[in-house]
């Protein structure tokens, strides 16, 4: 939501494509003391009620108290709305005048005519022995003149009039300038002669491309009698033009130079400035060339001439190292505006021969795999032997819990003439299971010798520890038969219980006692056959097995 002229302006409620078109139209003539009316139309006609800001103005001090200024109207969904101003019924004489009424943006778009005029007649008669009233014609001047004026100077603008105003009027005027372009009117006391309404700051921070900017007014005709006392004369119109004093700053990197050379850059100013301008940079290493002071914050003065240099310089040390660049950047600062390119880079080359191989190379391998408790190994070769003991870096890790405390982490080994060592990890044998695991140890580097491939190796270690008994609770099985006596031919059964099952339990079942299955009794089909017996898991408490006596006579 923006401010403007008073109003609170919201941000679009509509598609583009419906925003609605309001225009305004002024009533007839009143007489004061009558209400001035004025019709606003929105096109299309709003889906919702649309609130429309309007700024009301007069030329003849005859509005009541609260009807000018500011206001708001609202358009309904028929597309009209109507504004009225109260005047005010004086007993003093005076020439007639206009009510106007502005809109301003909104959620809608301003559409032509975007402000109209009501006149308002005068009833009182003139007094007795007054003056006749007298017309002047009105001009404008701008305090530039015709010359150009720096940027930053303050310019004005005034209204000359001929003679004496008699009695009070409205002019209006359009203004144009670099930040708006708008129609206004001022209402002018009598009795003078000229008046200094507009003044401007014209500094502005805004590069204008052509170099300069303008402010203009242009004195209009209102179409009323309201004008019945001046005259628009010539010049009607006044322009001041005032020359930018924004310039715009690019920069461009020079060669790639050597270590211990100067980096240099060069800053341009477009147009050149018609005074010294100071322009702010950042400057960055990527390597460690620069000299000590030579980075961070730095500034260069751009003279008239529109050009200037700055140098970074570089240190010649004694360091073999990658090639880098000097990087700089343009910032905002006073007097001037970023161009492009606002980046450049110098590539700086390293002048030092790199450091001679070392003597020696060494490696790693690891030993065969070993049980908790137990010691891995690792075996460092140097190539060629050396001439004398060496001392290797070595960095052990394990995956697991196996290393004994103090084995991991740094360690070294002194490899001797002979152009081998062993490097020993000694393992804890606990009485925990757990999975089998790896100890790696990488060469690392260091004085005096470089690494060759492998650099790492790993020994595995093997758990011996047995996995504790399961906790899960087994299913307990019992059998419970009646102990009543059946007759041959008669049916009897065994009760088979079990703890409640998570899944189906298969039981084993042998066949026992002095009676014959088959030919002193027989089971129920589908329930048993000759070895065992499943239970589903979703059986609660257990089966029976029902038993048929046979009756054999």
């Amino acid at each position: 939501m923006a401010l403007l002229a008073g109003f609170m302006v919201p941000a679009a409620a509509q598609s583009p494509l419906t925003v609605p078109y309001v225009s305004i139209a002024g009533g007839p003539t009143v007489t004061e003391g009558d209400t001035a009316s004025f019709t606003l139309t929105a096109s299309p006609a709003p889906s919702a009620d649309i609130t429309v800001n309007v700024n009301v103005t007069d030329g003849c001090n005859c509005i009541a108290e609260g009807q000018d200024g500011p206001r708001t109207v609202t358009i309904g969904m028929d597309g009209t709305a109507s504004l009225t101003v109260t005047t005010v019924d004086d007993s003093t004489d005076e020439p007639n005048g206009l009510i106007a009424v502005g809109l301003y943006p909104g959620s809608y778009t301003v559409s032509p005519p975007s402000w109209a005029t009501v006149q308002v007649n005068d009833d009182d008669p003139p007094p007795v022995g007054g003056k006749p009233l007298t017309r002047a014609t009105v001009t404008v001047t701008s305090s530039a003149g015709d010359e150009a004026v720096a940027e930053g100077t303050e310019i004005s603008f005034t209204l000359h009039f001929s003679n004496l105003l008699s009695a009070g009027t409205t002019i209006w005027y359009s203004l144009r300038s670099p930040r708006r372009n708008v129609n206004k009117s001022i209402t002018l006391e009598a009795g003078i002669t000229e008046k200094t309404f507009l003044r401007f700051d014209t500094e502005d921070n805004i590069y204008n491309p052509g170099g300069k900017h303008k402010y203009s007014v242009i004195l209009r005709n209102s179409g009323s009698s309201d004008l019945q006392w001046v005259h628009i004369g010539s010049p009607s119109s006044a322009t001041a033009t005032v020359i930018d004093n924004e310039r715009v700053v690019s920069i461009a990197g020079g060669g790639g130079v050597t270590e211990g050379d100067t980096a240099t850059f060069t800053l341009t100013a477009t147009p050149a400035p018609v005074a010294d301008i100071t322009v702010k940079l950042d400057v960055t290493d990527s390597g460690s060339f620069a000299g000590s002071g030579q980075t961070g914050s730095r500034t260069v003065t751009v003279g008239t001439g529109g050009t200037a240099t700055l140098e970074v310089t570089t240190v010649d040390d004694g360091t073999d190292e990658p090639k880098g660049a000097i990087t700089a950047v343009v910032k905002s600062g006073a007097g001037y505006v970023l161009g492009s390119p606002t980046s450049a880079a110098v590539t700086v080359v390293d002048n030092d021969p790199p450091p001679p191989p070392p003597p020696f190379t060494v490696s790693i391998a690891g030993g065969s795999s070993v049980t908790e408790g137990g010691t891995a190994t690792f075996a460092l070769t140097a190539s060629p032997a050396p001439s004398a003991a060496i001392t290797v870096n070595v960095n052990v890790t394990d995956s697991g819990s196996f290393a004994s405390n103090g084995q991991t982490g740094s360690r070294t080994v002194t490899v001797g003439t002979s152009g081998t060592a062993t490097l020993e990890v000694t393992t804890v044998n606990d009485n925990t299971d757990e999975p089998n695991g790896v100890i790696g140890a990488s060469v690392r580097a260091g004085d005096g010798y470089g690494m060759a491939v492998p650099i790492s190796a790993t020994v595995s270690v093997l758990d011996d520890d047995v996995a504790p008994p399961s906790s899960k609770p087994k299913p307990v099985v019992w059998f419970e038969r009646s102990t009543e006596s059946r007759r041959e031919g008669g049916w009897t059964n065994f009760g088979i219980r079990v703890t409640p099952l998570k899944s189906p339990l298969r039981i084993r079942v042998k066949h026992g006692g002095t009676a014959t299955v088959g030919s002193d009794y027989n089971l129920a089909n589908g329930l048993l056959n000759r070895s065992d017996l499943t239970i589903p898991s979703y059986v609660v408490g257990g089966m029976n097995i029902l038993l048929k006596v046979t009756d054999d006579g």
